[in-house]
């Protein structure tokens, strides 16, 4: 299954700036509740035209191919979202090997003694850019 991000070395800062106000609102910088709402809505999806659908709009901005397969990873709250495709039998195998595929890693909300004084963002934004920075670069998955 190859593992499908598009990429332009040109919109990396675009994109790394894009990822660090969907991560901002993932950790709650603001103090609010969005970062598990916003989680929740990507699980509340019950297809991946859909799924595709909200990831095309604000905050995420994230445009994935028709036909290209979505897998989310939740780290946060342990779990994983994926759709069988209704054109697979029962018995046959979800994925097919020559599936291009993408996957959404939500990573979890920055937790430590660092983050423990509620006055200090500082931490927390630290993170949010480092993952920004890491997700805008990396090949084959996505913030």
């Amino acid at each position: 299954m190859p593992a499908v991000k598009p990429y332009d070395e040109h919109e990396v800062g675009a994109v790394a700036q894009s990822n660090y106000e969907v991560l901002e609102k993932l950790f709650d910088l603001e103090a609010t509740t969005v970062g598990q709402a916003l989680r929740q809505q990507l699980f509340d999806q019950t297809n991946e035209a859909n799924l595709r659908a909200v990831l095309k709009i604000e905050p995420w901005k994230i445009v994935v191919p028709d036909d290209v397969r979505l897998m989310v990873v939740d780290i946060e709250n342990a779990r994983t979202l994926t759709f069988r495709p209704a054109s697979k039998k029962p018995g046959e195998p979800d994925i097919d090997p020559s599936e291009k595929f993408y996957v959404l890693v939500l990573p979890p909300v920055p937790r430590n003694r660092k983050t423990a004084d509620s006055s200090r963002k500082d931490y927390k934004e630290a993170q949010a850019w480092a993952e920004a920075w890491y997700h805008a670069t990396t090949d084959g998955h996505g913030m």
